[in-house]
């Protein structure tokens, strides 16, 4: 009820669709990380959630974000 209360009193533009931060990397930059860990995952190697946080990361680091 709130986000059609900010809508209706333009505190919210209307076109707005998300809120939140801009993503770190591009489709096709997530879809090579994407394609890495599904890779190491076929050969039997899972990664938790905080190396997966990691790996990410450090990959933004490597592409200077």
């Amino acid at each position: 009820m709130q986000t059609l209360r900010d809508r209706v009193l333009e505190k919210v533009h209307i076109d707005t669709v998300a809120a939140g931060r801009v993503p770190m990397l591009f489709c096709e930059e997530e879809f090579r990380l994407v394609d890495h860990l599904k890779s190491v995952a076929t050969l039997g190697y899972g990664y938790t959630r905080q190396e997966v946080v990691d790996i990410a990361s450090d990959f933004a680091v490597q592409l200077n974000k």
